[in-house]
């Protein structure tokens, strides 16, 4: 073997460390896990957003970069029934705060994402507090509400304007159209939520092939949750009456709802998994 074929064998192994890189990351999956605080709860409720889960999770990729385009959120009643949720109500993260001299959080200042997609950077963990709603009760609830703003709309052309907006008499027979009323009762009716125990578990939607590692978790709604959640079914009528009264009226008198929330204890189940 001459010194050209030498410097040839030389040159050629030289590109086999990045050679074995670049196979390397084509090759390797994002490893991505999921899991609440140590001490952590569930916030949930049911508003005109319909049902709600709020979680603070903490978000971490081994391996590799990760884009996450949705988390899903199933909850499987003791009765097995499944309810599937996903983050379209939002992601927050707490961007920093302040503490007074007993050491407690005060001035909390949040950022709020749109739930489109996140970014996990290798070994970078992230906390956000995400709020998932239910798909169904949102497609449902967008073509109910087309139907009831174009039956409200050539009710409101039949009035004489007014510049301080419509009468409350007028408003009374808006709120008492068909499709007003059945918009109003879909609120009242379609919480899912009863009594007794949950397991929460998670699925994630991502750019590729990802191993997931997936936990589960558990939350009892008592007999007291459920009647707290019930009060809020009147607050969707006043809701849409508000927002009526927003759209029609010059200086609307309207009464805010105060929603009713739980907040559970989460225990870890003793079911875990990984995706491929």
């Amino acid at each position: 073997m001459n010194y050209i074929e030498i410097a040839a064998y030389l040159g050629a192994a030289a590109w086999l460390p990045p050679a074995f890189q670049l196979f390397r990351n084509i090759t390797t999956k994002p490893h991505v896990l999921l899991f609440p605080e140590t001490i952590a709860y569930a916030g949930i409720g049911y508003t005109t957003y319909g049902p709600i889960v709020n979680l603070n999770l903490s978000l971490l990729s081994k391996h590799k970069d990760c884009l996450i385009r949705n988390i899903k959120l199933i909850l499987r009643h003791q009765s097995g029934t499944l309810n599937e949720l996903d983050w379209r109500g939002g992601i927050t993260e707490t961007a920093f705060h302040t503490t007074n001299l007993r050491g407690l959080k005060e001035n909390t200042f949040e950022k709020e994402y749109k739930p489109i997609a996140h970014y996990l950077e290798k070994n970078k963990l992230l906390e956000r507090a995400i709020r998932f709603r239910d798909k169904g009760f949102e497609q449902r609830k967008r073509g109910l509400t087309a139907t009831a703003k174009k039956a409200l709309q050539t009710k409101i052309s039949q009035f004489i304007d007014s510049e301080s907006g419509l009468s409350d008499t007028q408003i009374n027979e808006l709120v008492k159209l068909e499709q007003v009323q059945e918009l109003i009762e879909f609120y009242k009716n379609y919480s899912f939520w009863q009594e007794g125990a949950y397991m929460l578990s998670f699925t994630i939607e991502s750019e590729e092939s990802t191993n997931f590692q997936k936990e589960s978790f558990d939350f009892t709604v008592d007999s007291s949750s459920i009647k707290l959640l019930n009060n809020n079914k009147p607050h969707c009528e006043t809701d849409v009456i508000n927002e009526i009264r927003y759209a029609t009226q010059k200086e609307p008198d309207c009464t805010n709802p105060s929603w009713n929330w739980c907040d559970l204890r989460l225990t870890t189940s003793n079911q875990s998994s990984q995706d491929s």
